[in-house]
């Protein structure tokens, strides 16, 4: 990934609804669930956050004050084309820019994509991941 700074707003642990993504250990993860628990009559609340990496899609469980910030990358949704495959990548041309870069398919839809076909990929933390095939 580099050092350069990711894009994103800071949003509180209490907003992380599920389907929003937020960045979990410096992956980028979707939220699957999340549970909000009073500690007492003054206490703060505590936010018990589940979420799956955008592209390992491993299991990330953390706890923080529900008042903590996290950091919720921007996803830059795009459509382009799949030039080539190689292995668990694809090279892919975009369908508005015309520049072609390799790109992460998902597992669950790996044994569907074809060269030549036309696919939704997301540009997120500057990772190209391909989502889905048309």
């Amino acid at each position: 990934m580099g050092d350069e700074p990711i894009e994103g707003q800071q949003i509180e642990a209490k907003d992380c609804k599920k389907g929003v993504f937020i960045m979990v250990e410096g992956i980028p993860c979707r939220v699957t669930n999340l549970q909000i628990a009073k500690t007492g009559k003054h206490g703060h609340s505590k936010a018990r956050v589940d979420c799956e990496g955008l592209f390992d899609g491993k299991k990330r469980v953390f706890i923080q004050p529900g008042g903590a910030k996290v950091l919720s990358p921007n996803v830059d949704k795009r459509v382009g084309q799949i030039l080539s495959i190689e292995g668990e990548n694809a090279q892919i041309m975009d369908s508005k820019t015309y520049e072609t870069f390799y790109a992460k398919i998902l597992d669950e839809i790996k044994s569907t994509v074809k060269d030549g076909q036309e696919c939704d990929y997301w540009v997120v933390a500057g990772q190209n991941v391909v989502m889905a095939v048309r």
